[in-house]
């Protein structure tokens, strides 16, 4: 079995070819077209397209480090979208209840705490969730 440090410089090196060639094509591009002034923003256009990907599948013991490496490099509306796809998801397969309670804690403790006592105060004593109470 690979270690973790090979796997990683394995798919350091993947993801720095793969920016290279994205930089080098739109570098051929620009010039090709005579668009040389404009090759800042073609540059920028090609980094957009590497940011903008879906977080690339990896070795299951990665999984949690790729997790992290993406959340600190991703749009907030990015992570928004993802997280949300993933609980839909999560809500139609069957999780452990560790899993769900992670989940749960994880989203918890990302809310301030006024919002965490706004939402406990919604709660009726047999758990039920209040609509519409402020």
């Amino acid at each position: 079995m690979l270690s973790r440090h090979v796997i990683e410089g394995a798919a350091g090196l993947y993801y720095e070819r793969r920016i290279k060639g994205h930089i080098g094509c739109a570098v051929d591009l620009a010039i090709e077209a005579g668009m040389v002034p404009a090759l800042g923003e073609a540059l920028c256009a090609a980094l957009d397209t590497i940011c903008a990907d879906m977080p690339a599948p990896s070795h299951f013991q990665c999984i949690r480090h790729d997790a992290e490496y993406w959340a600190d490099i991703a749009h907030p509306r990015e992570i928004e979208a993802y997280v949300a796809a993933g609980l839909r998801a999560a809500s139609d397969r069957v999780l452990s209840p560790r899993a769900s309670k992670r989940l749960f804690v994880t989203l918890w403790d990302a809310m301030p705490v006024d919002d965490r006592k706004r939402f406990l105060f919604r709660l009726d004593p047999e758990g039920k969730f209040l609509r519409g109470v402020k």
